[in-house]
C-alpha cells in the first residue's frame, strides 16, 4: 500500500472509533447535565481539566519521542519500547502522586467536590498515560485497529457504571454519587489501556528494561518536545482552570459543555497529525521534497476537516448544545450560555489545529526550542489575558483569550516554520474549502430556520444535509476528484 494509503487508512480508522467514541460521550454528556446540573457539572469539567494537566505533563513528548527513535531504528523497537516504557511508568506514579497532594493546596477548591473527585480520578489518569504511550507503536506501524477498538470497549464500560450509578445505586443521592461517576471513569480507561497493551504486543515484545543511560538520553530529548507540547496544551486549557477559580463552578459548567464539543472535533486533527509526524520526521532531513508535499497534504487536510466543522458549528450552535445537554446550558436573554461559547472555541479549535501542525514540523526538525518559546509567551498572555477579562465577562472572555493566543501563535510559528524548515503551506486548497463551507452555512442556515421548531431533532437532517453540501462543493471546485475518493475507499477497506 502506498505511503499516501497507509495515512488515509489509520487516520480513517482512528476517525471512525472517534465518531463510535463521540456518540458514546454524547450519551454520558447528557446523562452527566441531567444527573449534575450546571454547577455540579461544572465541578466534574474542573476535576477532569486539573487531572488532564498532569496527564500532559507527565508524557512531557515521550510518546512523541517514541514514535520517532522506533521511525528512525526499526531494528530496535522492542529495546527502545521497553526501556522508554519503565521511564513513563516511573514518571506517571510521580505524577499521579504530585497531583493528589496539590490539589489540595488551591484555596478555590476547599469545600468542593474537587479534591477528593481528583485523589478518585488518579486512576483514570495513570491508565491514560500509559494508554497513550504504549499506542505510539501502533501509531508508528499506523495500525491503530485494535487500540481504537480497545477505546471505544472501555467508552463504553465508562458509559455502563456511570448509568449504573445513575438509575440504580445512587439515584437520589447527589453528593456520593458524584464521586462513583469519577470511578466509572477510572474502570473504563483501565479497559482501554489492557486492550492497549493487547495491540501493542502484536507489534513488538513488551517487556520492562532499567537502561539509566538511555532514560537520560530520552529525557534530554524529551524535555524539550515535553515542555513545548505541555505549554502548547496550557493556553488551550488554562482558561477552564482559571475559570474554576475565578468565576466557579457555574461558569466551568456552560464552559465545559462547549469545550466537550470541540474536543471531539479537535482530536480529529491530533488523530491526523499523529499518522503523519512519523513520516515528517523521516522525511524532513532526507527527501525535502517529499517533506514538502506531506506538509502541504496535511496542511489541505486539515482545512478541509476544521472549516465545516467551524462554520457549519456557528450555525448550529444552540441545537448541538441541546443534543449534548439540557436547556439550562443554552443562552438567555442577558446571559450568555455554552452555545456562545461554543461559537468562540471552534475558531480558537480551527486555528490550533494549524499551530499543532506547525508545531510537530518543527518538532520533527528537532527546532523545539522556538517552539518552546513561542508557546511560553502564548501561556503567559494566556494566562494574562484571562486573569484580566474572566472577573468582568466570566467564560466569553476566557474564550475570546483562547482566539486572541491562538492567532499569535499561529502567525509566530509560521514565521517559524519558514525560517527554520523553509517550507510555507500554499492556500490554494483553504480557499476553495472555505468557499465550500460558507456554501454549506447558508444551506444549512435556511434549513435551521425551517425546522426550528425540531430543536436538536432537527440535527439528524441539518448535519447529513450540510456534509453533502460541503463534500459537493468541494467536488465542484475540485479539491476532491473522484479518483481521490476512490483511493481512500480502496485504502481504507483494504487496511482494515
Amino acid at each position: 500500500m502506498s505511503l499516501a494509503g497507509k495515512i488515509a487508512s489509520n487516520t480513517a480508522v482512528q476517525i471512525a472509533g472517534k465518531v463510535i467514541i463521540a456518540a458514546i460521550s454524547i450519551i454520558i454528556t447528557k446523562l452527566l447535565t441531567m444527573y449534575l446540573g450546571v454547577k455540579e457539572y461544572g465541578a466534574y469539567t474542573t476535576v477532569y481539566e486539573f487531572l488532564f494537566f498532569f496527564v500532559i505533563a507527565a508524557k512531557c513528548g515521550i510518546p512523541e519521542v517514541l514514535m520517532r527513535e522506533m521511525s528512525k531504528h526499526p531494528t530496535e523497537q522492542d529495546k527502545i519500547f521497553g526501556s522508554i516504557l519503565s521511564l513513563q511508568l516511573v514518571i506517571a506514579t510521580i505524577a499521579v502522586l504530585i497531583c493528589s497532594g496539590s490539589v489540595w493546596l488551591i484555596p478555590g477548591y476547599r469545600k468542593t467536590y474537587v479534591p477528593l473527585g481528583v485523589m478518585i480520578g488518579t486512576g483514570a489518569t495513570f491508565a491514560m498515560i500509559m494508554t497513550d504511550t504504549i499506542s505510539s507503536v501502533t501509531q508508528t506501524h499506523l495500525r491503530m485497529g485494535w487500540a481504537v477498538i480497545a477505546r471505544v470497549i472501555g467508552k463504553c464500560m465508562t458509559l455502563g457504571c456511570m448509568a449504573l450509578v445513575m438509575f440504580s445505586l445512587l439515584p437520589n443521592n447527589l453528593a456520593l454519587g458524584f464521586y462513583y461517576l469519577i470511578g466509572a471513569g477510572s474502570i473504563g480507561n483501565v479497559i482501554m489501556l489492557l486492550g492497549t497493551i493487547r495491540a501493542a504486543g502484536q507489534l513488538v515484545r513488551i517487556r520492562l528494561r532499567c537502561d539509566l543511560r538511555y532514560w537520560k538520553k530520552v529525557c534530554v530529548a524529551a524535555f524539550p518536545y515535553g515542555a513545548a507540547l505541555v505549554l502548547a496544551d496550557l493556553y488551550f486549557r488554562v482558561d477552564t482552570l482559571l475559570l474554576s477559580i475565578l468565576a466557579g463552578s457555574d461558569a466551568v459548567g456552560y464552559y465545559g459543555i462547549a469545550m466537550r464539543i470541540v474536543e471531539n472535533f479537535y482530536i480529529i486533527s491530533i488523530f491526523f497529525l499523529n499518522s503523519v509526524f512519523p513520516i515528517l520526521s523521516t522525511t524532513i532531513t532526507s527527501v525535502h521534497e517529499k517533506f514538502t508535499i506531506v506538509f502541504q497534504r496535511s496542511f489541505d487536510t486539515l482545512i478541509i476537516l476544521s472549516a465545516p466543522f467551524v462554520f457549519g458549528g456557528w450555525i448550529l450552535a444552540s441545537p448541538l448544545v441541546s443534543l449534548i445537554s439540557s436547556p439550562d446550558f443554552l443562552s438567555t436573554v442577558g446571559s450568555a450560555g455554552s452555545d456562545i461559547a461554543l461559537r468562540l472555541l471552534l475558531v480558537a479549535m480551527s486555528l490550533a489545529s494549524i499551530s499543532n501542525l506547525f508545531g510537530y514540523t518543527l518538532l520533527a526538525g528537532n527546532e523545539q526550542r522556538g517552539l518552546l518559546v513561542v508557546n511560553a509567551i502564548a501561556v503567559a498572555m494566556n494566562i494574562g489575558l484571562n486573569i484580566a477579562v474572566i472577573p468582568k465577562y466570566g467564560f466569553v472572555g476566557a474564550a475570546t483569550a483562547s482566539i486572541i493566543s491562538q492567532i499569535f501563535v499561529v502567525i509566530a510559528l509560521g514565521h517559524l516554520v519558514r525560517r527554520r524548515v523553509n517550507v510555507l503551506p500554499r492556500l490554494k486548497v483553504a480557499r476553495k474549502a472555505i468557499i465550500a463551507a460558507v456554501l454549506m452555512a447558508i444551506v444549512v442556515r435556511y434549513g435551521h430556520g425551517t425546522i426550528a421548531d425540531m430543536g436538536s431533532k432537527g440535527l439528524l437532517i441539518l448535519l447529513p444535509l450540510g456534509g453533502l453540501v460541503y463534500v459537493g462543493g468541494l467536488c465542484i471546485l475540485r479539491v476532491i476528484t473522484p479518483d481521490m475518493l476512490r483511493m481512500i475507499l480502496h485504502s481504507t477497506i483494504k487496511r482494515s
